[in-house]
C-alpha cells in the first residue's frame, strides 16, 4: 500500500480535517485521572513517567474516552498487558502496530507509534517508513518480514498463512504467536475507534505525514 501525498492528505481530510463527533469532558474536572492513566501508558512505551503539567497538553482521548470510563480502564489494561508486560520484543510490536495503523490509515494510531518508535529507539525512520512499503522490501529480516505479512494477511482475510506461520514459529515461543494476532486485533480495535470519533492529533503527532 503506497498512497500518494494527495491521497494521505485527502485521507487526514476525511479524519481529522473536520471537528472530533463527541465533546471532551471537562479537563480541569478530569485531569488527574487522564493524568494518572497517561502517565501508566506512558512509562511503557519510554520507560519513564511523565510529569503533571497543563491539562491542555493531555491527549483529547482521555477525556473524551472516560465518558466510559469502566469500559476505558479495561481498554487501558489490555493495552498494558500487550505493551507493559507482553513476551513479543518492543522491535516487533511497533512493526506490528505501525504496519495496522498504516494499512487502517489511522492518522491518530499511525502518528502516535511513530513518536513511540523514536522514542524507544527501536526503529529508524528508514525503518518506520519501510514499514509502510511492506514485508518484500530489501532490509528486513525473515522474521521481521513474516511480521508485516501475518498483520497484512489478519487484516485482509482474518487469517495467517501456513507460509507466513511456519517462519514465525521457527522464531516466537508460543506466548509471543499468541500475542501477534492480539497485537493486530487490539490496535484494529483501537483505530476504529480513534477515526470513528474524529480524535484530534496533539502536537508531536504529525499523524500520516510522519515519516
Amino acid at each position: 500500500m503506497n498512497p500518494t501525498q494527495q491521497e494521505l492528505r485527502a485521507r487526514e481530510a476525511e479524519i481529522i480535517g473536520k471537528p472530533a463527533r463527541i465533546e471532551e469532558l471537562p479537563r480541569e474536572e478530569y485531569f488527574e485521572t487522564a493524568m494518572q492513566q497517561w502517565t501508566t501508558l506512558r512509562s511503557n512505551y519510554a520507560g519513564r513517567q511523565l510529569e503533571p503539567g497543563d491539562p491542555a497538553n493531555l491527549p483529547a482521548i482521555f477525556f473524551t474516552m472516560l465518558r466510559r470510563a469502566n469500559t476505558w480502564q479495561k481498554v487501558s489494561d489490555l493495552s498494558m498487558a500487550l505493551t507493559g508486560q507482553a513476551a513479543i520484543d518492543v522491535r516487533s510490536r511497533e512493526i506490528i502496530i505501525l504496519r495496522t495503523g498504516w494499512l487502517l490509515q489511522a492518522p491518530y494510531e499511525f502518528g502516535e507509534h511513530v513518536t513511540k518508535s523514536r522514542e524507544a529507539n527501536c526503529l529508524t525512520d528508514e525503518e518506520i517508513k519501510r514499514v509502510t512499503l511492506g514485508a518484500d522490501q530489501q532490509g528486513w529480516s525473515d522474521y521481521e518480514a513474516a511480521l508485516i505479512k501475518a498483520t497484512d494477511e489478519l487484516i485482509g482475510n482474518a487469517m495467517i498463512s501456513d507460509e507466513t506461520w511456519q517462519v514465525l514459529e521457527e522464531r516466537c515461543s508460543p506466548e509471543v504467536l499468541i500475542e501477534i494476532p492480539l497485537l493486530v486485533g487490539f490496535f484494529s480495535m483501537i483505530g476504529f475507534m480513534q477515526n470513528a470519533l474524529r480524535l484530534p492529533l496533539r502536537g508531536v503527532n504529525k499523524g500520516l505525514m510522519a515519516i
